[in-house]
């Protein structure tokens, strides 16, 4: 492994023999990274990604030729999509709201409905064959989680869990790690760590 030296200024880090700028964050395959950790630039990202995707399909999502099973099906394959990677994410509170928010707007448009109307988002996403973003999203995490649980002890995405980042820690309530995401979606689920092991077990429409 090649040894990093202190920065060579307060703006770069020297590894080997190149030199490298130091940036508080960058996009990384439709990802954004940034330096304070957490998913808020991501959940940002990721919600202006989605409604420029469904504006360019707005005229089908709207449409009054398919049906609203089809406009379900086209959401997800098309715009849904953009949340790929999403299952790595140490999401707060806020972020999933923001990801909600967006997509029930989007909901109320492929079913042409106002708020006015007074029709819940279960029973205009039940109408899209759609299941809540929030659940998408744990049933995502889950399906990582058994995958690296099945992964040899030496793969070395299994032995990132178990990183301990030296330094110093700010003032606060710490970040919500990962760890303590699946804890609490697997006790929300009834599920244990060991089920993992078998994959059919572990499948959602088996397990959930």
């Amino acid at each position: 492994m090649q040894q990093v030296q202190a920065p060579m200024t307060s703006k770069e880090v020297l590894m080997g023999e190149n030199s490298y700028e130091v940036v508080d964050k960058f996009c990384y395959l439709g990802d954004v990274l940034n330096a304070g950790g957490g998913a808020e630039t991501s959940s940002v990202a990721r919600v202006r990604s989605g409604w420029r995707k469904f504006r360019e399909l707005l005229p089908l999502l709207t449409s009054k030729v398919l049906s609203h099973k089809a406009k379900g099906r086209l959401h997800v394959a098309c715009v849904r999509s953009v949340m790929y990677g999403s299952e790595t994410w140490s999401a707060k509170v806020e972020d999933l709201n923001k990801l909600d928010r967006a997509e029930k707007c989007m909901v109320r448009w492929m079913c042409v409905v106002s708020l006015k109307d007074q029709k819940s988002s279960a029973e205009l996403r039940s109408r899209l064959g759609l299941e809540c973003i929030k659940d998408a999203m744990q049933r995502g995490r889950l399906q990582w989680f058994g995958h690296i649980e099945r992964m040899n002890d030496e793969n070395c995405v299994k032995k990132c869990r178990d990183l301990q980042v030296v330094g110093c820690r700010g003032k606060g309530r710490p970040r919500k790690t990962w760890d303590q995401l699946i804890r609490a979606d697997l006790h929300y689920r009834g599920l244990v760590p060991s089920l993992a092991q078998d994959r059919a077990a572990w499948n959602w429409e088996e397990c959930y």
